[in-house]
């Protein structure tokens, strides 16, 4: 019975990972069962490109060592250089003309994940939100900036709204353009639009979009406080009514009336002009009115 063929192999011309590729190769070798020696015959004929002419430049005390040799080979071909590479294609990735939003921030991702493989998520994610206001446009990004986004999906969200808002801004723009069609039929060529005009007013329209979206956010706090004060009295309040209450709770304390100074012999009653007594207790009654004594 014949022996089961195995795949061989994938060259290794020098631009992919050689640690990765290394890791191939000691699979095939091990399903071969090839020892050390075999190893290090089989190692260098999958070279190619600029790995091949690396490997020919190589000492021959390191070409007659396997260890040797994969360490040499790590250098200028191993996981370092690749992430130097994805840090550069990462910081260098600009939204494309016509790409949607989503696809230009999942790929940013992606690229962010190779060139930071020892970042946690949230270093990556702070990264990758970084990566993806800079590809922006300047327009868009300061007005996503504005709004403060925590992460990369909220960023998303955020850009989403302006670019829907600038574009509905530029239909209302066409719309409300006067229809020239008897111009358009006796001129051979159709007039150039005022770029610096149009700029100008979509960043008007988004500038009254934003301020609408920070009025309404202040409304919203006011209602929201009102709220709070229309539950709970004011303190002042508060304290005016306890005291009354105190007040009604304890019982009423009368002021006794002080007794009447004894009368004078010499004190002249203004009745019947007499002394030793008041005009209240005279014993005289008064005269009819009109009378005069």
């Amino acid at each position: 019975m014949a022996e089961p063929r195995f795949r061989l192999p994938p060259s290794f011309d020098g631009t992919g990972d050689f640690q990765l590729w290394a890791q191939q190769f000691d699979v095939w070798a091990d399903a071969q069962q090839l020892d050390q020696a075999a190893r290090l015959r089989h190692f260098p004929t999958y070279f190619s490109g600029p790995a091949f002419s690396y490997y020919a430049e190589l000492p021959d005390a390191t070409k007659a060592n396997l260890a040797l040799l994969r360490a040499a080979m790590v250098g200028p071909f191993g996981r370092p250089m690749l992430l130097e590479e994805f840090r550069r294609a990462a910081n260098a990735r600009p939204r494309r003309p016509g790409e949607s939003l989503s696809v230009y921030a999942a790929d940013v991702q992606r690229l962010v994940r190779l060139a930071y493989p020892t970042y946690n998520d949230a270093g990556r994610a702070h990264v990758a939100m970084d990566r993806f206001l800079s590809g922006l446009d300047p327009d868009l990004k300061h007005r996503v900036m504005e709004f403060g986004p925590a992460d990369i999906d909220a960023a998303i969200r955020q850009a989403a709204f302006c670019e829907h808002a600038r574009s509905a801004a530029a239909r209302d723009i066409q719309l409300s353009t006067p229809d020239h069609t008897a111009a358009r039929v006796t001129s051979t060529r159709a007039p150039t639009p005022d770029l610096t005009a149009t700029v100008a007013s979509l960043a008007s329209k988004l500038t009254e979009v934003v301020d609408l979206l920070h009025a309404q956010a202040a409304k919203d706090d006011r209602r929201a406080r009102d709220r709070r004060d229309d539950a709970e009295p004011p303190r002042d309040r508060r304290d005016t009514d306890r005291r009354r209450d105190d007040r009604r709770s304890q019982p009423q304390r009368r002021t006794p009336r002080q007794p009447r100074r004894p009368v004078r012999p010499d004190e002249q009653c203004h009745n019947c002009y007499g002394y030793g007594h008041y005009a209240a207790s005279c014993p005289t009654p008064p005269p009819p009115p009109g009378n005069d004594q």
